[in-house]
């Protein structure tokens, strides 16, 4: 009987130890986009032209980023869920705006950088979504868009967020 409860007690142990060492790793992937977490002022890069404003927050035990992008020029307004998904091992971003737009987006974080695209087997026109974090604590987000399965891009939209003072 105490040999079965010292078995069953460095089962318990080893379970745990396995289980935090999972979670660990898990807790740096779900913190890499972090760097996009705040209110932003959304500039057309390289120039002082305010397009937008943007509202990214962690929510759900920040294991969830959500956005809210609203246009100062025209009625555009978008929104994202961006989560990482540990058993797929990338990032997932789930976008629509008020014009009917949806993507469904996947990729990881590589030298700074965010990448998430919905290219794939069966896709022929395709968007990539690059988030750059900056040396200056700004974030630069480039959207290119493809027609012919990612052989080819056309870069559709370059912001410079800047926190909001």
């Amino acid at each position: 009987m105490v040999k079965k409860m010292k078995l069953i007690l460095i089962l318990l142990v080893s379970i745990q130890c396995i289980g935090a060492q999972e979670s660990t790793e898990n807790d740096k992937q779900i913190h890499q986009f972090d760097f996009w977490i705040g209110e932003w002022n959304v500039y057309k890069f390289g120039t002082d032209t305010i397009i937008g404003i943007s509202s990214i927050k962690s929510k759900l035990n920040n294991k969830v980023i959500e956005e809210n992008f609203q246009s100062l020029k025209y009625k555009y307004q978008g929104m994202s869920l961006n989560t990482f998904d540990s058993k797929l091992n990338r990032w997932e971003q789930f976008y629509v705006d008020n014009s009917g737009l949806k993507l469904h987006l996947f990729g990881n974080f590589e030298k700074n950088k965010m990448i998430l695209s919905d290219c794939g087997e069966f896709n022929q026109n395709c968007n990539r979504i690059t988030w750059t974090d900056l040396p200056d604590i700004t974030v630069r987000q480039e959207w290119e868009q493809s027609k012919d399965k990612g052989k080819t891009w056309v870069k559709v939209f370059d912001g410079h967020y800047k926190k909001r003072q």
